[in-house]
């Protein structure tokens, strides 16, 4: 929104609440509107209210600083806040505030009567992404970069998901995944562990542990734990109910340390042993519990910075293990050959809102946005305004769409088909990294990455 407020003549209301609400205009300082409604008095000879004895239904009029009017460039508050109230209340003072108490009884003009003004506000919100900003390519990897995260570091780590059925050699050997590190001092980047356990998602908690869901095709389907001072690795979730999890996906963490992670199956030759698809939380004390079972596949997790919501990307496939779908074969979505018919339909491709309770209890609230027929969201991060930046597969339009809380697109990012996003840390909390493909992309934006912002102990150290 333009940062300008434009002041005209007002006309005359039998409605001072409606023109409170409606009135879009950066109020200057008292001292100023004091002195423009005495010059402005003097101009054209229409006492204040004061001066004219007049009151609004016997009652006072109240003086500006009660009216929580702020001077330049602050929000202007609500009717209520601001001391109007509808038939009979209190109404602003016209010396305090510049109005114009005119003898209809309700406040209607600005302090200078029939002047136009224009002020700039100060701190009015920028672009979330610069004009002419694009992604600039840091890295590529070898098969499908997901994950991204920066650590307390400052260094930017991410996975790299070596699919068996896609990364086999010759000799029938493939690698179990990898994870890279991106140190942006000098622009390089190395394996940080190798093998990752086919990590796919990737968080820091508020003590700088890095969080992985190491996934299936290979990998010990759990979620693991590494000291980054000591590079101890353990396992902090790994069964439900006794069955194995079926492929840790993405994570997010809240401000009292407990870990929401989603468990869907797209890939890996390992049995199904979940019931369902679900979002898990597992708290310091180490116990586990599945909140979340009517979220279609979960993919995408986030906590909004309040606390309040999360959010959770369903992006369902309909398919358990992609990576064993025959070569040639039809996806669900794809065009029976010669028929204009889909195979099958995929499932739910939604951005969902949870209530999200104090005891950390998730309650559907409901769809964001639906994506359908198109392909929906993967990874998802917040900013400090709460925001979501969405990684949106829809091979129509490929890109990271960024919605207000309430689903509204306001901004995006286009890339090719992107996996996931992760916020810089300190003066590069802005920067946005961005997996897509197989590379790994940074951008600087108008806005700041939230990250857990208090360290919870841990309680049990390690194990299921």
């Amino acid at each position: 929104m333009d940062a300008i407020a434009h002041f005209g003549t007002a006309a005359v209301s039998s409605n001072p609440v409606a023109q409170a609400r409606e009135c879009p205009v950066a109020v200057k300082p008292v001292a100023q509107a004091r002195e423009s409604a005495r010059h402005s008095r003097a101009a054209t000879g229409i006492p204040s209210a004061r001066a004219s004895g007049f009151q609004a239904w016997g009652n006072r009029i109240p003086s500006a600083r009660a009216t929580g009017f702020q001077a330049w460039g602050n929000r202007i508050p609500s009717a209520r806040a601001s001391g109007f109230q509808a038939w009979g209340n209190r109404i602003p003072s016209a010396r305090a505030t510049g109005f114009k108490h005119i003898a209809s009884g309700f406040v209607c003009c600005v302090a200078a009567a029939c002047l136009v003004l224009a002020v700039a506000v100060p701190g009015a919100a920028a672009p979330i992404v610069p004009p002419g900003a694009t992604p600039e390519k840091l890295f590529e990897g070898q098969v499908l970069t997901e994950g991204v995260a920066v650590g307390h570091d400052g260094l930017v780590y991410f996975s790299d998901i070596t699919f068996s059925s896609v990364s086999r050699r010759a000799d029938g050997s493939f690698p179990m995944g990898h994870i890279w590190r991106f140190d942006p001092a000098t622009g390089k980047t190395a394996i940080y562990r190798s093998p990752s356990g086919q990590s796919n998602g990737l968080k820091f908690d508020a003590a700088g542990n890095m969080i992985a869901a190491l996934q299936a095709d290979f990998g010990p389907r759990c979620l693991a734990r590494t000291d980054m001072a000591t590079g101890e690795t353990v396992v902090i979730a790994g069964l439900f109910d006794g069955r194995p999890l079926n492929s840790p996906n993405d994570i997010t963490i809240d401000d009292r340390g407990r870990i929401y992670f989603s468990d869907p199956r797209y890939v890996g030759h390992e049995p199904v042993e979940q019931a369902v698809e679900a979002v898990y939380r597992r708290d310091p004390d180490g116990s586990l519990h599945r909140i979340i079972t009517d979220a279609g596949k979960p993919n995408g997790v986030c906590v909004s910075p309040d606390q309040k919501t999360l959010y959770v990307g369903s992006h369902d496939t309909r398919i358990l293990a992609f990576d064993r779908v025959l070569p040639g074969k039809v996806l669900p979505g794809q065009e029976l050959p010669g028929t204009g018919r889909p195979a099958a339909r995929k499932g739910t491709m939604q951005l969902l809102a949870y209530d999200l309770a104090a005891d950390g209890s998730a309650r559907f609230r409901k769809v964001l946005v639906d994506y359908a027929p198109e392909d929906g969201p993967d990874g998802i991060v917040c900013d400090t305004e709460g925001n979501l930046y969405v990684a949106c597969r829809d091979v129509k339009r490929p890109g990271i769409r960024v919605y207000d809380p309430e689903g509204k697109e306001i901004a995006e990012i286009p890339t090719e088909l992107p996996t996931n996003v992760g916020f810089g840390r300190g003066p590069d909390s802005n920067l946005l990294y961005i997996t897509a493909g197989k590379s790994l992309y940074r951008i600087r934006l108008n806005r700041q990455g939230n990250h857990p912002s208090r360290s919870t102990p841990v309680a049990d150290g390690s194990g299921y």
